[in-house]
């Protein structure tokens, strides 16, 4: 299947993985919202969208082979994640379905930035900002006991010539809200 990636929009999930936001040191941004439910992710944000009048929003951030640090003295936290590829269906110009069909290895590559307003400033700085697996596996449900179940993510990062483990190997399944419960609320 050939998709044209770069026409999409980009929207992550804040903090659906317990303890992913104490870890990456973006918990404090977050110190005021309130959510039913402690593991709840905390909310969603863009960090792509084609066309937008933003400079750094419109700017196609995606790599299957490099991550560009903006510069020397930018520090970067690898976030290995699952990519979803949706099916998005609309009504009266509100979304009324989204419908996972295809998946990949994703890192969510973030800038540790002192001062930013929104998320998204330290999600996009241009082009290979992210990563993204070149290959693309078919969602044949996307309920418990579907293909997700069987993946998990694991990191590593090359520096100096090693293979180094980074985070922690996790069932994918196990993030807070997944599968339905992720697009009912």
């Amino acid at each position: 299947m050939s998709i044209k990636i770069n026409n999409m929009v980009g929207i992550g999930v804040a903090g659906n993985f317990t303890g992913h936001l104490e870890q990456a040191g973006e918990s404090g941004d977050f110190i005021n919202v309130r959510t039913k439910d402690v593991h709840a992710p905390k909310g969603l944000f863009p960090f792509y969208l084609p066309h937008h009048p933003s400079s750094h929003l419109s700017k196609f951030p995606l790599s299957a082979v490099a991550i560009n640090k903006p510069d020397d003295t930018s520090n970067l936290q690898i976030e290995p994640e699952v990519a979803l590829i949706c099916d998005v269906s609309y009504k009266n110009d509100k979304v009324e379905s989204i419908t996972p069909k295809l998946f990949c290895a994703f890192n969510d590559c973030s800038i540790r930035k002192e001062g930013a307003k929104k998320i998204s400033e330290k999600k996009n700085w241009g082009e290979h900002s992210k990563g993204i697996s070149p290959h693309m596996l078919p969602i044949d449900s996307f309920e418990k006991g579907g293909i997700l179940d069987g993946y998990r993510l694991a990191s590593f990062l090359k520096r100096n010539g090693q293979i180094l483990e980074y985070g922690i190997d996790s069932k994918v399944s196990e993030y807070s809200y997944f599968h339905g419960e992720l697009f009912s609320r």
